[in-house]
């Protein structure tokens, strides 16, 4: 009889687990992982000229959707023609990516309202122009960011810190983020290398964060291990002042945690 009776008592106490571990709401399903597919590719003939610009070095592209178009920043270190952005219109579909066409192009203009001058060493102070990269349209205020990797020539040295600035849809200069010192260009093994830094920008789509990517690790960062590891840095932004420079310091990222499978250098928003 005891035996009986505890044996009922394990089957009541299992049955009661069991009706409280179905009870228990089930967890939601998680989201579907984002998959990026290849459509394809429109291709700008080489020396093609717009404005009296040599459409070239096209970087990246930001998406303007109340006006239905991009905006595409060159990576022309003012070297052919001032450093600019295009707005360009595309045609898209689920299958492909149809006609281009650029509508207009503007300088992205230095502190004192200027297009940024080309390189020379050879002057005092020498004129060292950014080297653009990234660039994301901030719908919310109707302004652009745009990344530029700086200079790092040893010799010299000659030296320009990498930047994220924030720039009016004229290309006219609004301000610039404060960046982490990590990120200062050095004539020692220390910073970013040389065409490595700042290489995309995106904005959150609740607009208070700007995230940038780098290129490849600093010297901080260790050795080039080339197993496809990126560095990102993320930019407050809901405490701008008007001339939008953040007072808040930025948080930087050294590592992804788990290792991509495949690595982009690039930041696009849509």
């Amino acid at each position: 009889m005891p035996g009986r009776l505890l044996a009922l008592a394990g089957f009541c106490i299992a049955w009661l687990l069991a009706g409280c571990e179905a009870a228990r709401p089930s967890a939601p399903p998680s989201p579907p992982r984002p998959v990026l597919a290849y459509l394809g590719q429109a291709q700008v003939e080489f020396g093609t000229t717009f404005a009296d610009t040599v459409i070239g070095g096209l970087s990246a592209l930001s998406y303007d959707p109340e006006r239905q178009l991009y905006y595409v920043i060159s990576d022309d270190r003012s070297e052919r023609n001032p450093a600019r952005f295009y707005t360009v219109q595309l045609s898209l579909s689920d299958k492909e990516i149809g006609g281009v066409i650029f509508t207009a192009t503007r300088p992205l203009l230095d502190r004192s309202g200027q297009p940024f001058r080309p390189q020379a060493l050879n002057t005092t102070p020498p004129v060292v122009p950014p080297d653009p990269e990234g660039i994301a349209f901030d719908r919310a205020r109707q302004r652009l960011y745009w990344s530029s990797e700086g200079e790092r020539l040893t010799e010299g040295p000659v030296l320009l810190d990498p930047w994220v600035r924030t720039a009016g849809l004229d290309g006219a200069y609004l301000g610039q983020f404060t960046l982490p010192s990590n990120l200062a260009m050095s004539a020692q093994q220390t910073g970013p290398r040389r065409n490595r830094a700042l290489e995309g920008v995106t904005l959150t789509p609740d607009g208070r964060s700007v995230f940038a990517a780098m290129e490849d690790p600093g010297y901080n960062d260790g050795p080039e291990t080339g197993d496809g590891h990126r560095v990102l840095t993320r930019f407050t932004n809901s405490t701008s002042p008007p001339e939008c420079r953040p007072r808040n310091t930025p948080t930087r990222w050294n590592r992804p945690r788990r290792p991509p499978t495949r690595t982009a250098s690039r930041i696009w928003s849509r």
